[in-house]
């Protein structure tokens, strides 16, 4: 079959199953199958495809078909252009967490520090840790309290590290014995934050493949921030960053608490693509 034949067919058999873009969504399968760009596809659409290139695109279009999320799908997807493996251990990376990522190594750079030390609490597949480390010389602690999910971050940082940067750590930050490392130079989150009743009205790909434990953050979805500030207070070093991602219109209410916690500074946030108030970023007294 035709590669241009092959794209009808899966756009054909997405959009009869509900998937929405449908003609997009066959195209990002067949690109990741043949590892190619979408100039290249089209130039090349005469071409046809082997047996095992067809049958593979096949299984991809029907597993989405399923509203497996593509990524899912191919196991892998970008984050601050690099390859990171995921699957339904950990939640997909968003585009919009680059910001918080970009953010924090804006703010380490303005420090003669001679190697930082990072904390990444929640680590889900890695992508804040390894692409931390991939950018400035540190050494990253990266926490998850999920086991499985640490095991597709130690996978990745196999892939796209060359040295030994991230230590992993599968622990309970809401354990009351859970004690951080010290003399830390910047503790960096994306908690859960997704409003417990809210996850029902998430697209379906979203509330019924990804971890819930990666969504959740309880009755107002800030459950978790309280205990990460508390626990950054004793951990960071003066001067060191407490760096945040948070949720839509949560962004005042995680402010008073990292402002009533009282070991903070020069407490400001920064605005995603789209406007919106996406990450918090403050200062250790």
């Amino acid at each position: 079959m035709e590669l241009s034949k092959a794209l009808e067919w899966g756009t054909k058999y997405l959009h009869e199953h509900g998937i929405e873009n449908a003609r997009e969504g066959a195209e990002y399968l067949l690109l990741d199958l043949l590892n190619c760009s979408r100039s290249s596809l089209y130039l090349n659409h005469n071409i046809s495809l082997s047996t095992k290139e067809l049958f593979s695109f096949f299984c991809f279009i029907r597993e989405r078909a399923r509203y497996v999320p593509p990524q899912y799908v191919t196991g892998k997807t970008w984050f601050s252009s690099l390859p990171f493996i995921v699957n339904e251990n950990v939640m997909i990376p968003r585009p919009e967490t680059e910001i918080l990522v970009e953010t924090a190594i804006e703010r380490l750079s303005t420090i003669d520090y001679r190697l930082p030390t990072i904390l990444d609490i929640g680590t889900g597949c890695g992508n804040i840790a390894i692409s931390l480390a991939t950018s400035i010389s540190c050494q990253v602690y990266a926490l998850d309290v999920s086991c499985h999910a640490l095991n597709v971050a130690k996978e990745n940082a196999k892939e796209l590290l060359d040295v030994d940067s991230v230590a992993f750590i599968c622990k309970d930050i809401l354990e009351s014995e859970f004690k951080l490392p010290k003399n830390l130079d910047l503790v960096i989150s994306n908690p859960p934050y997704v409003p417990h009743d809210d996850i029902k009205g998430l697209p379906r790909e979203v509330r019924e493949y990804e971890p819930h434990m990666a969504l959740d953050g309880g009755k107002d979805g800030v459950k978790f921030y309280p205990s990460i500030v508390y626990l950054a207070s004793g951990a960071l070093s003066s001067g060191g960053y407490l760096a945040l991602e948070v949720g839509i219109g949560q962004a005042e209410k995680v402010r008073k608490i990292i402002f009533e916690n009282g070991s903070y500074q020069q407490i400001e946030t920064v605005n995603d693509y789209a406007g919106i108030e996406r990450v918090i970023i403050a200062k250790k007294k």
